[in-house]
């Protein structure tokens, strides 16, 4: 559910000056579809479970979308229109908030700008981001935010230096009254998957382990209240007409039981982390119900049936040291050919399984 950008770029500083301002805490920009196309409209929201981590054919690599998820074949099964704003490590705040990608670069340029304008700084800045000085983002949703940090002057010709950093819009601005359904995973990260996956899984360290597991269970109360937060704008966004879809994850673990240490084996690992995903599956089964009540509609769709065409545990992770998981449907750590972002998440034949638990919701809800 987690993935890094790597942002690089170089420029001189001419002479200090004070920084520009921070992005703003909601961004101002136009929403990502116009309430002038009528087309209905799928969009997908969420975490790596739903970007695409694991499918293969990225569109790009830092959210990690793939026209292979699960949602890209439900909105074609529903003949709608299909947006992807679900990103590799989002967390319910990304779904009502700008997201940072981390990092920054700078870059330097002179324009012209005439003495007499009265706000000369502010006339160089129109220019840089009509020519897309920081670049083009590689996706509708992305946005590059411009401070400036540097300035000079000779005659008419204006020189600065900006330090673009690159973000995602509010993951809500895809929806509008055209979005027919919303579907998404969420919740996951807000609890600590990749501390929890790492601690257990890879290092397979008790403490670390153990420590992971109790904090996220003591989060899953304040997962369970964000999200429904962020489902009931998203709700209200919509104009009250959009189904919302959220899908429960797949098991994690093949068996119920796993202890920790390997060489002398104290904490069972493996049945605190079903009883959390359980904890997690409840809490998202409650707040899709209690949304219901609230609006007094059956719009809150919970997709509780992913783990049965998952096949229950048959094809996640066996945590054995030595476990060959051939016949697994997520990507085991270290998988040759894998990159750490695709470890945990579905193959393609997960995706597969998730889209159908969809898809069935879809024609009996």
């Amino acid at each position: 559910m987690l993935s890094a950008l790597a942002l690089a770029g170089s420029a001189v500083i001419v002479t200090p000056a004070a920084a520009g301002a921070t992005p703003p805490a909601a961004f101002a920009g136009a929403p990502l579809s116009s309430n002038a196309d009528t087309e209905p409209t799928a969009v997908q929201l969420g975490d790596s479970y739903s970007a695409g981590n694991g499918a293969g054919a990225y569109v790009e690599r830092t959210c990690w979308r793939s026209p292979l998820n699960y949602g890209a074949p439900a909105a074609a099964a529903m003949g709608a229109k299909y947006v992807n704003v679900a990103c590799s490590g989002g967390v319910v705040k990304d779904i009502l908030e700008p997201r940072s990608f981390g990092g920054s670069f700078l870059r330097t340029k002179t324009y012209r700008v005439p003495r007499s304008l009265p706000d000369r700084r502010a006339e160089w800045m129109r220019q840089a981001k009509e020519a897309n000085l920081c670049g083009v983002p590689a996706q509708a949703d992305w946005y590059y935010a411009y401070n400036r940090i540097a300035s000079s002057t000779a005659g008419d010709y204006y020189t600065a230096t900006v330090r673009c950093r690159l973000w995602a819009k509010p993951q809500i601005d895809a929806v509008n009254e055209n979005t027919s359904a919303v579907f998404l995973t969420i919740g996951g990260n807000d609890v600590g998957f990749t501390e929890i996956v790492t601690q257990c899984i890879a290092l397979r360290d008790e403490g670390g382990c153990r420590r992971q597991i109790e904090s996220a269970q003591s989060l899953v109360p304040t997962m369970k209240s964000r999200t429904k937060d962020a489902l009931r704008q998203v709700h209200e966004r919509s104009g009250g007409r959009a189904k919302v879809y959220l899908l429960s994850y797949p098991y994690l673990l093949k068996r119920e039981s796993y202890r920790l240490p390997d060489l002398a084996p104290r904490y069972d690992a493996g049945a605190a982390l079903n009883r959390l995903q359980d904890s997690g599956d409840q809490a998202q089964a409650e707040l899709m119900s209690e949304l219901n009540a609230e609006t007094g509609t059956d719009h809150f769709v919970y997709v509780d049936t992913v783990k049965d065409e998952w096949g229950g545990r048959t094809h996640s992770i066996d945590t054995r040291l030595g476990a060959h998981n051939h016949g697994a449907w997520l990507w085991p750590i270290l998988a040759t050919g894998r990159e750490f972002a695709e470890w945990m998440h579905p193959k393609p034949e997960g995706w597969a399984a998730s889209s159908r638990a969809l898809q069935g919701k879809i024609r009996t809800s």
